[in-house]
């Protein structure tokens, strides 16, 4: 089978090589990919995590062609179109094997770009959700909400029956926030009409520090990413008293193919609305880094179609 590895000496620090076949193992299902997904930061770990050679990509979505011993489940038997999120890196490949219980099959109507471009940030966002359980009485703030998390955010709250605020830094995205269930859109913490009562950040910083300081009485701020790379700086006033603000930190917790299908049939049955993602093919990928070092590539996802 064919991968996409990590080679410093490549255009993009990626090229296409041979590999050995995997097998899947008890519990598990072999996966021919169609698509998997890229963000610009990828560039920039693949190479410092893994080294030379290494395999990156937690995100893809095929057709299941092998199951390993035991049951992985009735719905995951071969010629199923799936999506996984694997739980170390290794998706960028031609074939992937996967623990059953992170894969969910997809619905009609879902196909696999769709799939693995809404996998990591959509599952991220169910999950921020679910541990923030929105209320429609209350009031939620959505950092960075033009970003792939965030836009997946907004509209699981929005569907909660919470009112919605969007922080974002291009007002250009107003109207695509306002279309997916924001109720309010800002480019400024100090314009959101306060109290909050649940924060989704994803930006970290000093965008976080200013979402905890609009918490309200009981509010909490999920920590659910950190994109500007920045140190959070809390007033100790912010925190003194517990019982009126809390800050969480947030991570994914696996397995994941309920959250997945859960995230395919919203999209399916119309309920949510996929971001808009461009798709290249996986050789073209050096074509893919000069386009994000030149700025003309504005989507930091990008679906890598592996042909």
């Amino acid at each position: 089978m064919r991968s996409l590895v990590v080679d410093p000496a490549a255009p993009a620090g990626l090229r296409v090589e041979q590999r050995p076949e995997p097998t899947a193992g008890p519990g598990q299902v072999l996966i021919q990919v169609d698509a998997v997904s890229l963000v610009d930061r990828d560039l920039e770990y693949a190479p410092r995590m893994l080294g030379a050679g290494g395999v990156w990509g937690f995100d893809a979505a095929g057709t299941v062609v092998a199951t390993g011993p035991g049951r992985p489940g009735s719905a995951l038997t071969p010629g199923t179109r799936v999506a996984t999120l694997l739980s170390a890196p290794g998706a960028w490949s031609e074939l992937v094997v996967s623990d059953a219980a992170d894969v969910a099959a997809l619905p009609a109507g879902v196909d696999a770009a769709t799939a693995t471009a809404a996998a990591l940030p959509g599952v991220s966002a169910v999950q921020a959700i679910r541990a923030g359980a929105p209320r429609p009485d209350q009031h939620v703030l959505v950092t960075g909400a033009s970003g792939g998390v965030g836009w997946y955010a907004v509209q699981l709250a929005a569907l909660a029956g919470a009112r919605v605020t969007a922080l974002v830094r291009d007002p250009g995205d107003a109207a695509a926030l306002r279309g997916i269930g924001a109720a309010s859109v800002v480019t400024d913490a100090a314009d959101v009409a306060g109290p909050v009562d649940l924060a989704i950040d994803i930006v970290g910083g000093a965008v976080l520090a200013a979402a905890v300081a609009l918490l309200g009485e009981g509010g909490v701020a999920l920590a659910v990413g950190a994109i500007s790379g920045e140190a959070t700086l809390l007033a100790p006033d912010l925190l003194a008293s517990p019982a009126r603000r809390r800050v969480q930190g947030f991570w994914g917790q696996w397995p994941l193919g309920g959250d997945l299908r859960q995230l395919a049939e919203l999209i399916a049955g119309g309920r949510l609305r996929p971001a808009e993602q461009p798709s290249v093919s996986w050789h073209e990928v050096g074509e893919l880094a000069a386009g994000y070092r030149a700025g003309t590539i504005r989507r930091r996802r990008v679906v890598l179609r592996v042909d």
